[in-house]
């Protein structure tokens, strides 16, 4: 297992500059194209509640509009955590957790490690949140690690989310829950996404939210957090 904490400015120099790099040659490489899959559903998941009932197509209508508040109390109180100067100590760390290498993919993540992490991490009733949140986080980073890996094999979305989640199912147990794959996946992406930009040591300060509570947050909330936290130290910028 080896452990980095942060990645060198070197390192993040290298990564940023391919992946503006990629972007440039390919335009429709968004700074979300990493999350398309559960932004896909958010989206999603309203239109199909209006079409089962279109009666009560005003009612969902207006749950989406105060569910996606960006000044509701819930979104007030995660900023205030995040943008305060106290840091709870933890004793988990960010991690990355390499499986065999090859020659045509030298940085495989092992996913089934991240995944019993959670679950052990969760099993705990006295865990901090900020350790959950952590383990969620190192899920997240590789998701992001194996979808840039075979993005830049086929620079087609669609097919680099469907080779990661072959993978990840390939890794874990037989029996395991697609609907709790899909949901652990969705929620370490959404905390992914959120500490990445402004940087880990945010998860230091939180008080009060589990990963739970920040995965339910929508995408509009979560980049409106994002864009209110003043001392960032995004971690991964090749996101």
């Amino acid at each position: 297992m080896e452990t980095s904490p942060l990645m060198s400015s070197q390192n993040r120099e290298t990564i940023s500059s391919e992946s503006m790099a990629l972007r440039a040659s390919n335009p429709t490489v968004s700074k979300f194209s990493i999350y398309p899959e559960y932004m896909k559903q958010a989206q999603k998941r309203p239109s199909e509640d209006t079409t089962k009932n279109k009666s009560f197509s005003k009612k969902p209508k207006q749950n989406k509009e105060k569910g996606d508040k960006k000044d509701s109390n819930t979104v007030k109180k995660l900023i205030t955590e995040l943008t305060s100067n106290t840091s709870e100590q933890n004793t988990d760390t960010i991690t990355s957790y390499p499986v065999t290498a090859t020659e045509t993919d030298p940085l495989p993540i092992d996913f089934l490690n991240l995944y019993t992490k959670i679950t052990s991490a969760e099993s705990e009733i006295q865990k901090p949140n900020q350790n959950i949140i952590i383990q969620y986080y190192n899920f997240g980073l590789g998701i992001a690690k194996r979808f840039k890996f075979y993005y830049e094999k086929s620079y087609n979305v669609n097919d680099a989310n469907s080779e990661v989640k072959k993978e990840i199912e390939k890794q874990l147990p037989d029996g395991t829950s697609e609907t709790t794959i899909r949901k652990r996946k969705e929620r370490a992406q959404k905390i992914f996404h959120l500490f990445s930009k402004i940087g880990t040591d945010k998860i230091g300060r939180v008080k009060s939210f589990s990963a739970l509570m920040i995965s339910k947050l929508t995408v509009d909330q979560i980049n409106h957090v994002i864009s209110q936290i003043p001392d960032k130290t995004p971690t991964e910028s090749f996101v």
